[in-house]
């Protein structure tokens, strides 16, 4: 089984390239498939959820306040569901 050190430094790897993807596009609104890095968008996807169990579960989950400040230092969407119509018929078409 990993250990924590591995699950840390996967996620810090993500981190970085999230932190490229963010001085590329301006955004970090990493599309769920996006084919350059699939794994980037999956990670994307999965900090939103993590964040979501720890709002509602009183900080029982897996993200930490430290790495929430460090992904809203960045511009991080929480709830892209706020994100204009636009933007969701792009992210369903991988436009």
């Amino acid at each position: 089984m990993p250990s924590i050190w591995w699950f840390n430094q996967q996620w810090n790897m993500r981190y970085q390239e999230l932190k490229e993807y963010q001085a590329e596009h301006g955004d970090c609104l990493v599309p769920s498939r996006y084919h350059p890095n699939p794994a980037l968008g999956m990670w994307v996807r999965n900090q939103r959820n993590a964040y979501s169990v720890w709002k509602n579960e009183k900080g029982k989950s897996s993200i930490t306040p430290e790495r929430i400040e460090l992904l809203e230092q960045l511009g991080f969407v929480w709830d892209v569901q706020l994100m204009p119509s636009t933007w969701w018929f792009n992210q369903q078409w991988n436009m």
